[in-house]
């Protein structure tokens, strides 16, 4: 049997316009357009920013967690 958190393996990450996207959608229950736009966007995103989905994360993680921001939600 799975853990329901596993089962779910939901992750948002913010675009390359700041907006927060799904880079994960798991079981969330949305149509498959809306799951393409927010896969899309963030890969699109990921190539603009030249980084890897691992470095993204990484990236806001260590800022939230050091207070390394001037504004919440995060913008850069």
């Amino acid at each position: 049997m799975k853990s329901p958190s596993l089962a779910r393996a939901e992750l948002s990450v913010r675009d390359a316009t700041g907006a927060v996207r799904f880079a994960l959608v798991g079981d969330i229950p949305l149509p498959e357009d809306l799951r393409r736009f927010h896969l899309d966007t963030v890969g699109e995103g990921l190539r603009t920013m030249g980084v890897s989905l691992a470095a993204l994360i990484e990236r806001d993680v260590l800022r939230a967690a050091r207070e390394a921001f001037d504004t919440w939600p995060l913008q850069d």
